[in-house]
């Protein structure tokens, strides 16, 4: 997880989200099946990420080193959660409002 390419993966994946997402256009879910299959697959990387990480440096209990015990961890950790929002009924009316947080 500290490897240069795996780090350089993920931020082509984050670019490449943000670029799926400002493509988006305001169309009833279901009709841009391409760019929701891309949402999932994002979701699914960056929920890898996360484990590989936690597994890598622990996720709480492991001192100072912890993976929520670091910021940008805790804004990937928040954006995954995010990400998961979509999948239930009572957001789908707010996609473009959950996945520009993730942007975040």
């Amino acid at each position: 997880v500290e490897k240069s390419w795996f780090e350089q993966v993920i931020l082509l994946a984050i670019l490449a989200n943000c670029v799926v997402i400002a493509m988006e256009t305001n169309t009833d879910p279901g009709e841009n099946s391409w760019q929701e299959y891309l949402q999932t697959s994002f979701t699914v990387l960056f929920t890898v990420e996360l484990i590989f990480k936690s597994v890598a440096m622990g996720f709480a209990l492991n001192g100072k080193h912890s993976y929520i015990r670091d910021g940008w961890n805790v804004v990937d950790f928040s954006a995954v959660l995010f990400g998961y929002l979509v999948f239930l009924p009572q957001f789908r009316s707010n996609l473009t409002v959950i996945r520009m947080i993730r942007l975040l």
